[in-house]
């Protein structure tokens, strides 16, 4: 009989960019796989106990990884039992970095390793020829603890590629699972992201570049999403909140707080809704700790919340008021400058200076060479004049 530790590993792990990501660099790193499995709505939260009843078979064949698949906080009962009847029956080790599973781990008996960020979950999972491919998972996951290992230089420099793995996990010819195995199998997977991120377009931005109606303070941007075409309303109900990341990148400020509407899934209408968020790469307070929601129900977290306003005049003064919040709150404290830039415009204005002092220092020899060539000639002239002032006298000498 086949002991655990000689079992080969499945692996299930999120659909998302950041679970396609780091599952395709852990399972790089171990090498030692049975199957990979990465799929929209599978392997998700709310769908991972029916996964794990349908391939139950296959599952118990082997050891079990789950990666980056929080417990769902909508039915959190469902999805432990899945688990644990699972680990009864082989071994099941669980990674995550969400903090929403610290109340659930003592109700699981599977093995479940709960790090304190994307980062330490990336380090221990990947070696290192693969842990840069679980860095730009990271990225994708937008989790500031990136800054600790990378500079905010090599993070707008890995951010194309994160978004174009962004891209193609909700791209219905690509999907989570086709690239999960791409890219475990090819020879250099960050290349290859590379070459895509070349050729895709990032809808955020285009959508971003479409909004014309902005208020811009001095840390907040507020912008109307009800106003765009319908057609690019529907292409922003899937990226609303990158959206309006790139509206932040774009304007170069900590929030941006949005007029935008939303399907309301009990009752399938468009309800207006007020959308706040903090550029995650910015050091501001979280907005949340900072305005007044009117006390309306406010669903997401610290930093990106949706607030549902009564109605459309509602959004607007509420939205209105946010901004103003915002705006009035702590000092403005962002991490967007590149830091290259940064240190060439440094490099320039000290080069600069030089070359100014250089200058001024030509200046003041050119000065004193003038200087001291003004008084020769000055004492010429009282030579001269001293002259003229005796040439009567010398002249009367001479004639006697």
């Amino acid at each position: 009989m086949e002991s655990e530790s000689e079992k080969p590993t499945v692996i299930i792990g999120h659909f998302d960019a950041h679970g396609v990501l780091t599952t395709a660099a852990r399972a790089r790193t171990i090498k030692a796989i049975h199957k990979v499995f990465s799929s929209y709505p599978h392997t998700g939260p709310e769908k991972l106990a029916d996964f794990i009843d349908t391939y139950f078979p296959t599952l118990k064949e082997n050891k079990v990884e789950i990666i980056d698949i929080p417990v769902n906080e909508r039915d959190p009962s469902t999805y432990i039992e899945a688990v644990n009847r699972l680990s009864r029956n082989t071994d099941v080790t669980i990674y995550d970095h969400h903090k929403s599973d610290i109340k659930y781990a003592t109700m699981i008996t599977a093995r479940m390793i709960i790090f304190p960020n994307a980062v330490e979950m990336a380090n221990t999972l990947t070696n290192n020829e693969n842990r840069e491919l679980a860095y730009i998972g990271v990225v994708a996951d937008r989790d500031q603890s990136i800054l600790d290992v990378l500079s905010n230089e090599e993070v707008e420099k890995i951010m194309p590629l994160a978004n174009t793995a962004d891209i193609l996990v909700r791209d219905p010819n690509v999907g989570p699972q086709k690239l999960v195995d791409t890219l475990i199998t090819d020879a250099n997977p960050v290349e290859l992201l590379r070459k895509l991120s070349a050729e895709k377009k990032y809808p955020p931005v285009e959508i971003a570049n479409k909004i014309t109606d902005v208020r811009k303070g001095y840390r907040t941007v507020l912008v109307d999403l009800t106003k765009l075409d319908d057609s690019t309303k529907a292409q922003l109900q899937a990226w609303i909140f990158k959206t309006m990341e790139a509206i932040a990148q774009k304007h170069r400020v900590d929030y941006v707080v949005a007029i935008a509407e939303a399907k309301d899934r009990q009752t399938n209408r468009v309800v207006p809704t007020v959308q706040v968020i903090r550029y995650w790469l910015s050091d501001a307070v979280a907005p949340k700790k900072l305005v007044n929601t009117g006390g309306l129900t406010v669903i997401g977290h610290e930093d990106a919340f949706s607030i549902r306003a009564l109605d459309i005049d509602n959004a607007r003064m509420l939205a209105t008021n946010i901004f103003n919040d915002l705006e009035l709150a702590s000092p403005r404290t962002t991490r967007l400058i590149n830091e290259q830039v940064v240190a060439q415009a440094v490099e320039s204005d000290f080069r600069t200076l030089i070359n100014k002092i250089s200058q001024i220092a030509e200046q003041q020899a050119q000065l004193q060479k003038e200087i001291k060539e003004v008084k020769t000639e000055q004492e010429e002239i009282k030579k001269f004049l001293e002259m003229e002032k005796r040439r009567p006298t010398l002249l009367s000498k001479a004639t006697e």
